[in-house]
């Protein structure tokens, strides 16, 4: 795998021997190492309602991506998409972070964060839909996985194809599981279980501590192990 040849990034190379951030610095700046705060505009987005300042021509980054897409920063243009294919609604439904190249989707989104694509009145995880059109099918009890952990994230190249347990270590990996009381299944809370873990360091058996809490001994142990609960110390 080729790396981007800016010095001290490590991402893979998407054209002209850079990664995708630096590729579009290049592509609007001309510089691949352009910041935002080198040439911030002085006046605001033209976008009305807009108070970011005008970072590329008269616009700010969102509606300048907006403008070029569409032809119009006007938000009624993304509300009159019947007539597009679903292919080109992904692209036009989302914005990209310059920094990260995501695809962040722009409609609505569900409770967890990822993007919702409306066809023939039913709804689909965008992101799967993304999968589907610009990768190939998802073979049946699959799951499509993000790279960089952001679910309303939509670019077809931050995704990857997983089973149910690939997508278990890939939380543990990258922390997402639900720890403590935001387990629904814990019947201890956290300070319970700093009051438990005083204890342990006393002379009190797992079996006496446990008498004391809606768990058995068996929790207790493994609070003292180090394998539960060993975010609270």
């Amino acid at each position: 795998m080729k790396i981007c040849s800016i010095e001290g990034c490590s991402k893979p190379v998407l054209c002209r021997g850079l990664c995708n951030t630096h590729y579009i610095r290049w592509q609007r700046h001309g510089d691949p190492l352009y910041r935002k705060t080198q040439k911030l505009g002085t006046r605001k987005c033209k976008h009305y309602g807009c108070n970011r300042l005008n970072e590329i021509g008269e616009y700010c980054t969102k509606h300048y991506q907006r403008y070029m897409r569409l032809g119009s920063t006007d938000d009624s243009v993304l509300k009159n998409l019947k007539s597009v294919s679903p292919k080109k609604r992904i692209w036009l439904c989302s914005e990209v972070d310059p920094e990260t190249g995501c695809w962040i989707w722009q409609k609505g989104k569900d409770k967890d964060g990822y993007g919702q694509f409306s066809f023939k009145n039913r709804n689909y995880r965008a992101h799967r839909v993304a999968y589907r059109l610009y990768v190939g099918p998802i073979p049946r009890g699959m799951q499509v996985l993000h790279k960089f952990d952001n679910p309303s994230c939509v670019n077809p190249n931050h995704l990857f194809l997983g089973d149910n347990d690939i997508n278990m270590a890939d939380m543990v990996q990258k922390d997402r599981q639900a720890k403590g009381e935001a387990n629904g299944l814990s019947k201890l809370t956290e300070d319970q279980v700093r009051e438990i873990k005083k204890r342990l360091l006393g002379t009190e058996t797992t079996s006496d501590i446990a008498r004391d809490y809606p768990v058995d001994r068996k929790v207790v142990s493994r609070i003292n192990a180090g394998t539960n609960w060993k975010h609270i110390k």
